[in-house]
């Protein structure tokens, strides 16, 4: 699909803004993400086709903060990717410690002060009987209503009903389950 919307792309006026469009991989990523943006603004007037791809648009990542809770490998390697996006990034594990990408890793009772400053969190610790529920009402009551929680761990750390409840109250901007 996206493919067949480059011819509605408007070259001129992305330059005159700044944007930088060029060939291989960098215009092949534009024409996705314009395409995406194309194709969710179909859906908001009632286009469903391919309604796999809408959701809310969050903005651009650099400069937003990225919460990570659990700093094992795949934490690490979240931040390392967010990090290459200009993001910050703070971490919250079981096992606090110096960072090796970011400045420090916190204990679990910063995790409020953490949820606070997120614009995003991306939830990567193990279950255990510390981490069950440890995303509930109260914290989805810290965060910013921005926020996007992405949940790549087990869904028991997160309070089912309080997720629902933040995102039917929009308490929070978006979710993103896969567990």
């Amino acid at each position: 699909y996206f493919e067949n919307q480059v011819h509605r792309m408007d070259y001129p006026a992305y330059r005159a803004k700044g944007w930088q469009i060029g060939s291989g991989p960098v215009e092949s990523a534009c024409k996705r993400v314009v395409g995406q943006r194309l194709k969710c603004a179909g859906m908001r007037r009632g286009d469903w086709t391919g309604s796999y791809l809408c959701g809310p648009l969050h903005g651009e990542l650099y400069g937003k903060t990225l919460g990570i809770l659990g700093y094992g490998r795949i934490g690490r390697e979240t931040a390392r990717r967010a990090l290459a996006f200009g993001m910050e990034v703070r971490a919250c594990s079981g096992t606090p410690k110096a960072g090796d990408l970011i400045g420090r890793v916190d204990g679990v009772e910063a995790l409020h002060a953490m949820l606070q400053a997120a614009d995003f969190l991306v939830i990567a610790a193990p279950l255990t009987e510390q981490t069950r529920g440890l995303i509930d009402a109260a914290a989805f009551a810290v965060m910013k209503p921005s926020a996007v929680v992405v949940n790549v761990s087990r869904g028991a750390i997160i309070d089912e009903r309080a997720l629902y409840d933040a995102l039917r109250s929009r308490r929070i901007a978006g979710a993103v389950i896969d567990v």
